[in-house]
């Protein structure tokens, strides 16, 4: 059944703040009741609509209902929303909650934006779309529907098609309808199609098996309309005429393809779309194709960067009439109100998205409000979204098919638990950056106006996110958290194209004992499934990635760019993560310090913890990075006692603070931390330890030398790091942690419950420590303890070649260091013949008003260590040769 709601409103309980709820009331919404126009919710009387039921609360709220919390309960069935479903209300309080939910079994009952248009297909009829199909046998197959007889409050399923891309987003008013087939989306008419894997007009530095159904152009005509950053206004210049109208020109070698899309060329501009990338690896487009003549196809609009040169271009065309040619796909006539599909099966149901906006939409107040058990799906807008809301709650509901996001919120103590999100054209789950409180930096006086910190104390919990960000491809991740003290722990993502998790102007965040595997689907070439982009606001410290499983992951485990400085890495497991390419890590550090990565498990890591030299060497100049991290510097230097404000806690923030601002060199490197972490080869997958122990070697990616890897003190402490090859970790322990990595996600989830999970003991064995209950890093607010560490140097271990010496330089003095893979120590010639390493004595770290003074002493102590009796002895044999007092340890 479909019950029909129009301008529906949810006005909330008008309770007493003076009181507490008594009592409940218990409403009851059946659609398949006899309509009553005097129904009072009751099991004799119930509601029929939602606009019904909605219009008695406001007349009885306060009145005859007092001090209750009250539950509506929805009879199963379908329901039709129409329009956005606002929540408004100032008054509601925790005394007074309010709950929608299913009257019997959970996600029985359905809120759909869509319109089912089954009804309305028929044979395909003769004229100039037939004529103009390519394919022979879809003639046959494609079906018709003529929608014209809707009426007018269907017309905005005939939207046109807007432009958008990776930060164009807010010129988009509405996104477009969609088809869905028995709840799956439909393809929309393209060329080539999604699964083709021929590669013909690929560019041949791309992998078609990681771009199927996609092609790149031959050259550049003309660049056209660019931003010019960092002067220019991106906000403003997206807007402008000349951005509007500047679209570059490039040159194809596909011409007697396109030469055949003649219905499309009989517009202009043309209604067909550029889905891809053309400019810098992120930066993913919408773009409308405005001609196409001969081999040459010019845009409509600009690039943030242009149509770039030196790139590997990728892309496939949509919206195109002529090439509806496979089951699934579809092509909506605007102007003659038509739409057709060859149906993937014969009489199966298909709905169009109808409902432009939000479905729920939540104002400033609307509080206390729970949806439990429900589903919500078929939106063109966000499932729900909620501005300055508090206390709302989403349990166990599904969220599927909207343009937008599932779930969009600004609001204070939002829990969502146990929901299913997916085939959402943006995030799955986004937080936003006002969520909670950070201090206010008042950037006309470089200022700090308030240095409050207030949680958000969001929570987004035992989810399950995939197939997401269809829309935006880029940086639209599964779970966006910003703003204060927020937490994602024990949700399940995948297959979503760019990013898994995105934190963006975040503080406090916590992420744990998550599971993300098997993704990105579209982005191969940048990125990483844990991205963190905080690094302009160096003040936003606290940040934690904790007991999360990473596994099937070409691109960047946890990519901590830009600068992003003072996140906790700890006991994460990766499996087969940043194999694609040579500049992917299992965590990426791009130019930030103060990050402490440890207790890591990494097997099949080609480079399990890896510098990124780029943002240092190509951003530290730009206005927009270099100056927004000193700027803020000199804001919170001009406080009188930083230590004694929220902002004390942060050490490693303190310690940045008491930095040399002058010296910008040594302002600019920061020190990292990587220590007490496991890295396995195995199963066809060797990697370099020098990533494991963070020594940079520019050269030997530049220019494929093998030569001397120099470790470069300004950015790395780095000690007891482990590299086995699986041959040296006893079978039945292999067997163990192996299980660790096959587990599908709710055996992760419950092997490593709630709190913080230590690693099994014969993990700890290996890294030669027990783990301490509380690790502390080298950035301490308390008393100066001894520190001592180790500064182990480079081993490949591969269990299945020859052993391979490899020579690296200590920060020490010129000696080299030799470890091979017999896990021999030998030392090169010395003075006195003996060998040397950096073992750290008293790492002081006191606080003294705003500066934190940190005193290591290099002790020199003589090593040599012979073979060990097992694999898992090679750091506590290594560590015999000096004392191991630290509280790290």
């Amino acid at each position: 059944m479909r019950v029909p709601s129009s301008n529906v409103v949810f006005a909330l309980l008008a309770c007493s703040a003076l009181h507490t709820a008594t009592a409940t009331v218990t409403l009851l919404l059946d659609g398949s009741a006899s309509p009553n126009a005097h129904a009072d919710g009751s099991t004799a009387s119930p509601f029929t609509t939602l606009a019904q039921a909605v219009q008695y609360l406001d007349r009885h709220v306060g009145s005859t209902i007092v001090n209750e919390a009250v539950v509506v309960e929805i009879a199963a069935g379908d329901y039709y929303v129409e329009d956005t479903v606002y929540i408004t209300s100032a008054t509601a309080t925790q005394d007074c909650p309010v709950t929608f939910k299913p009257q019997g079994a959970a996600r029985s009952v359905v809120f759909s934006g869509g319109k089912d248009v089954s009804g309305f297909l028929g044979p395909l009829q003769a004229g100039a779309f037939k004529d103009s199909l390519i394919s022979e046998e879809a003639k046959a197959h494609v079906q018709e529907a003529d929608l014209s007889g809707l009426g007018a409050a269907f017309d905005t399923l005939f939207d046109p098609v807007e432009y958008h891309g990776y930060g164009l987003e807010g010129t988009r008013k509405k996104n477009p309808t969609m088809v869905y087939s028995k709840g799956e989306r439909m393809t929309l008419a393209r060329w080539p199609n999604a699964k083709d894997m021929s590669g013909t007009y690929l560019a041949p530095s791309l992998d078609v098996a990681n771009y199927p159904g996609q092609v790149s152009h031959t050259g550049v005509v003309d660049r056209g309309y660019q931003f010019n950053f960092p002067s220019e206004d991106k906000y403003a210049a997206r807007d402008s005429d000349a951005f509007l109208t500047g679209g570059g020109t490039f040159r194809t070698d596909y011409s007697s393809r396109t030469d055949l899309w003649t219905l499309s060329k009989t517009r202009a501009p043309m209604d067909v779309f550029l889905d891809g990338v053309v400019g810098r690896s992120w930066e993913w487009t919408y773009n409308q194709v405005d001609s196409i003549r001969g081999a040459e196809v010019r845009l409509v609009r600009g690039e943030q960067s242009g149509l770039m040169t030196g790139k590997d271009p990728h892309f496939h065309f949509e919206n195109v009439p002529e090439e509806l040619d496979e089951p699934g796909e579809w092509w909506l006539d605007r102007a003659n109100k038509k739409l057709y599909i060859w149906p993937k099966h014969a009489g199966e149901d298909v709905s169009m998205a109808v409902l432009p906006g939000s479905m729920v939409s939540m104002g400033k107040g609307s509080n206390f409000v729970t949806f439990e058990g429900l589903v919500f799906e078929n939106g063109r807008g966000e499932g729900i979204k909620a501005w300055a809301s508090t206390d709302i709650e989403v349990d166990n509901c599904v969220l599927r098919n909207f343009g937008r996001d599932g779930i969009y919120t600004q609001g204070m103590r939002t829990t969502i638990k146990g929901c299913e999100i997916y085939n959402v054209g943006w995030t799955g789950v986004e937080v936003g950056a006002t969520a909670g409180t950070a201090a206010e930096v008042d950037a006309s006086t470089w200022s700090v106006a308030s240095t409050a910190v207030v949680p958000a104390d969001n929570v987004i919990e035992g989810c399950t996110i995939h197939n997401f960000a269809w829309d935006v491809r880029s940086q639209e991740p599964g779970v966006a958290l910003g703003g204060v003290g927020s937490r994602a722990v024990g949700n399940e993502i995948y297959d979503g194209s760019h990013f898994a998790m995105k934190v963006m102007k975040g503080q406090d965040m916590v992420i744990e004992n998550n599971y993300i595997h098997d993704l990105p689907t579209y982005f191969h070439e940048d990125g990483g499934s844990l991205y963190f982009g905080v690094g302009m606001f160096p003040h936003l410290r606290g940040n934690v990635i904790r007991g999360n499983l990473f596994k099937n992951i070409p691109t960047n485990g946890i990519y901590l760019d830009n600068f992003s400085s003072g996140v906790l890495v700890e006991r994460n497991w990766f499996m087969n993560v940043a194999n694609g390419n040579d500049h992917f890590g299992g965590v990426d550090i791009n130019g930030g310090g103060y990050n402490d990565v440890r207790f890591n498990v990494f097997w099949k890591v080609a480079r399990p913890v890896r510098y990124n030299q780029f943002a240092e060497t190509s951003l530290w100049g730009s206005t927009a990075y270099a100056s927004s991290i000193k700027n803020h510097y000199d804001a919170f230097n001009k406080l009188p006692d930083v230590a004694s404000t929220p902002y004390g806690k942060y050490c490693d923030f303190m310690d940045f603070l008491a930095r040399n601002r002058s010296d910008d060199d040594a302002f600019h490197y920061q020190s990292n931390m990587a220590h007490h972490n496991l890295a396995v080869n195995g199963e066809g997958v060797d990697f370099d330890l020098s990533y494991v122990n963070n020594y940079v070697n520019a050269a030997k990616h530049e220019r494929g030398n093998e030569g001397v890897l120099e470790r470069d003190p300004k950015k790395w402490d780095t000690f007891d790091n482990a590299a086995r090859a699986v041959s040296d970790v006893a079978g039945a322990k292999w067997e163990e942690v192996k299980q660790g990595f096959y587990a599908g996600p709710m055996n992760f989830r419950n092997r490593l419950p709630g709190g913080t999970p230590d690693l099994p003991e014969h993990i700890a064995a290996i890294l030669g420590r027990q783990n301490p209950k509380e690790p502390t890093g080298l950035w301490m607010c308390s008393e100066p303890q001894a520190t001592n560490m180790v500064v182990h140097s480079s081993v490949n271990a591969n269990g299945t070649t020859e052993p391979q010496s490899v020579l690296m330089r200590t920060a020490v003095n010129e000696n080299m260091t030799k470890i091979d893979n017999d896990i021999k120590v030998e030392s090169a010639s010395g003075d006195d013949g003996s060998s040397w390493f950096v073992a750290a004595a008293s790492a002081a770290c006191a606080v003294v008003g705003a500066a934190i003074i940190a005193v290591v002493v290099l002790v020199r102590r003589q090593a040599r260590v012979s073979d060990a009796a097992s694999g898992d002895d090679f750091l506590a044999s290594s560590s015999h040769a000096i004392d191991m007092t630290s509280p790290v340890l």
